[in-house]
């Protein structure tokens, strides 16, 4: 039967009419969320041990890099998507364990330990790891 416009509708206008607003709220919810996750950049490959290269200064880009800073190794051991996790071997030698997770932008991370935390950048064999207790350094990975 038509109605004021004098369109007759069909199965699916009818159907249209039985599904709650909250189904297509919700529906639509969900595909604006995988397409947000859809959007994310990859995360990089970071597992791999990592040091800071021996090279004598002046480095480029680093001034007076702190003594705390030396003899830093990170290794990352288990990585499933944008999560890590593994140890650090700080200046004192002391092996500390490590979970992280990246960022949307598929280069910064974010770190935490018991006894400190950080930030970091990777691209490709580099990694720039900033400590709260230490100060900033650039690793790069060992094969």
């Amino acid at each position: 039967m038509p109605n004021k416009s004098g369109y007759r509708g069909g199965r699916l206008s009818g159907l249209m009419t039985q599904i709650p607003c909250r189904q297509v709220a919700s529906c639509a919810g969900l595909l604006t969320l995988l397409c947000i996750k859809a959007m994310a950049a990859d995360a990089p490959h970071m597992l791999g041990t990592w040091m800071i290269p021996d090279k004598p200064y002046p480095v480029p880009g680093e001034t007076n890099r702190p003594a705390a800073l030396t003899s830093l190794v990170v290794k990352i051991l288990r990585q499933d998507g944008d999560t890590f996790s593994g140890t650090v071997i700080g200046p004192k030698r002391k092996l500390e364990r490590i979970i992280g997770s990246i960022r949307r932008d598929g280069k910064t991370f974010i770190y935490s330990s018991e006894r400190t935390a950080g930030v970091g950048k990777v691209q490709d064999d580099q990694m720039e790891l900033c400590r709260t207790d230490a100060g900033c350094a650039v690793l790069t990975r060992t094969r």
